[in-house]
Parts: C-alpha cells; structure tokens; sequence
C-alpha cells in the first residue's frame, strides 16, 4: 500500500455539497463503515493469507456490545466504543489463539460458524438480545445527517491510516512474509503464531469499532449483522479491491456498498453481481486469490526477537 492512495478518501468531505447528499446519506454511513470492516479483515487475509468466512462476528458483536451498553447501562457513546474495543480485542485473542493453529479451509469453516452461532443466540435469549426484533434506542452520535456522515468519515479515515502505518510498519512487513513462507519467517528466529495472533486481534479490534460506530450511527442493531451476507460482502469486496494492500479493500466496499441505488437493485442482488464478477477475476487468473497488486517480493529481515 502506498502512501498516496489514501489521499482520494479525502474527497469524501466533499460529499454534503451535492444535492444527492441527503438522499444517500445513510448509504454512505455504511459504506464507509463496510470500507474499515473490509480493510480490517484484509489485514489477515491480504497480509497472511488466513481467509476469515467469520468477519461479521466481530463486527456485530461490537455494535451488540455497544447496544447493550447504551440502552441498558446508560453508557456514553466513548464509553460503549471502548468497551468494544476491548471485548472485540478479549474475543481476537481467545479465538485466535486455537483457531490459527489450523490452516486453509479448517481455519475458513471454522470462522464462519462464529456469526452464525451467535445469531442464533439472539434468538435463544430475546430478552437479553432483542431477539428478531433487535435493540433499538441506542445513543447517536448525531441527530443530524451532515453530523452523523463526517463522524462516521473522520472515523473511517483515522482506522484506515492506522491499519496503513501497522501494514507499513517491521510488523505489518513480518505479516505479510507469513503469507508467503512461514517456514523462512520461523528461520529467522521468529514466532510466526505470536504475529499471526496480533493480526487477528487488530481485524477484530477494527471490526468491532466498525460495528460499535453502526450502532452509534443508526441507533440500532439486529442479528443480520451476524448473517453470512455480510461476511460474504467483505471476501468479496476485499477481493475485487487487492489482497494485502488495505485502501483497496476499503475503496471496493465504498464503491460496492454504493451500487445497489446506483442500479436500482438490492443489497442481495448486488452481492450475486459482485460474487460473479470475482469468479470471473479468478477464472482469468488464479493467482489473484493468492496475492493482487503486489509486485514486490517480502524479505524478512532478521529481528533479535526470540520465539
């Protein structure tokens, strides 16, 4: 990812000026939310070729948690996204720690059992988790539209330049080494499964904001949040976008998110489209599933670090 491709998201801010503005607004919320969601979870996919089939589990177990706080503690809007932040963190951490020691398909099942196991106990326990119906009344970031858009924007930028300086950065190289030998990473004397932990906990941590900001926005949640939609909306995008390189992901969501109202169709329609459209990009060329735009060879450097 280069440092320059971040520069486009900063026409966004531009968006309230155009008479369209009010009518896609609450599009707009979303794809930018859906952009972090996606590039959070290419930073495992795109970076160690771990294909989580799971990303909506983290992303609405933030917005949940943020949901419950509010409506039934009282807790401020900081206060939910840090508690977010942190369960989302606790979760990466005890998931990761068994489930990345399987690979390929066994590590994809398995994430993708995660949403719909706990959509499902949002109809066990309607009750507790508002059941089909979902949570509604959660605080707001803002009762305005203009307000509520550079909220969710500001948010967007700040995760996506975050996840660019960790791809950037001794650790994001290292990430991306895993992907394509893990065996010269643990030659050089490092832990591939201590760094292979930390990418999962940052997907989560920056799927479970995402979900936390949508509560926050709407003022909602329901268990679609969990459905396999979605995590099949992020794989996709996160394809069409390029693996392992953060602001495309997070472009491919936006404009995706986008084509539904600029084709008069759904949600769901959209998806079968986009779904084509990948299977098409993969049929022509196999290896984009492995790596896309990357034309650069990793090299692990040696690092004093000891397993």
């Amino acid at each position: 990812m280069k440092w320059y491709t971040l520069f486009p998201a900063l026409t966004l801010f531009a968006l309230p000026m155009f008479p369209f503005f009010d009518i896609y607004s609450s599009t707009l919320d979303l794809a930018l939310l859906f952009g972090v969601l996606t590039a959070s979870w290419d930073v495992l996919a795109g970076f160690t070729n771990y294909f989580n089939l799971g990303q909506a589990f983290m992303f609405g177990l933030g917005a949940y948690t943020s949901a419950l706080l509010s409506v039934d503690w009282g807790a401020t809007i900081p206060e939910t996204m840090a508690a977010s932040t942190l369960v989302s963190a606790i979760m990466g951490l005890l998931i990761g720690i068994p489930s990345l020691r399987i690979k390929g398909p066994y590590f994809s099942i398995f994430t993708l059992s995660l949403p719909l196991l706990f959509e499902q106990l949002t109809f066990i326990f309607p009750n507790q988790l508002g059941g089909e119906r979902g949570i509604f009344g959660v605080h707001k970031l803002s009762h305005s539209l203009i307000g509520s858009y550079y909220a969710t924007l500001v948010f967007a930028l700040a995760s996506l330049l975050v996840l660019y300086v960790i791809g950037a950065s001794g650790t994001g190289l290292i990430l991306k080494a895993l992907g394509e030998d893990e065996d010269a990473v643990r030659a050089n004397g490092l832990n591939p499964t201590t760094y292979k932990i930390f990418g999962f906990v940052i997907s989560s941590v920056f799927a479970g904001l995402s979900g936390s900001v949508y509560a926050n926005v709407f003022g909602f949640v329901e268990p679609m949040l969990f459905s396999y939609s979605v995590s099949l909306s992020v794989v996709v995008m996160g394809v069409l976008g390029g693996l392992g390189t953060i602001a495309g992901p997070f472009y491919a969501a936006f404009l995706v998110e986008l084509l539904p109202p600029a084709l008069g169709v759904g949600q769901t329609e959209a998806t079968i489209i986009m779904t084509i459209v990948v299977m098409i990009l993969l049929i022509r060329n196999p290896s984009r599933l492995h790596r896309i735009i990357r034309t650069e060879k990793v090299k692990v450097e040696a690092h004093p670090t000891k397993r």
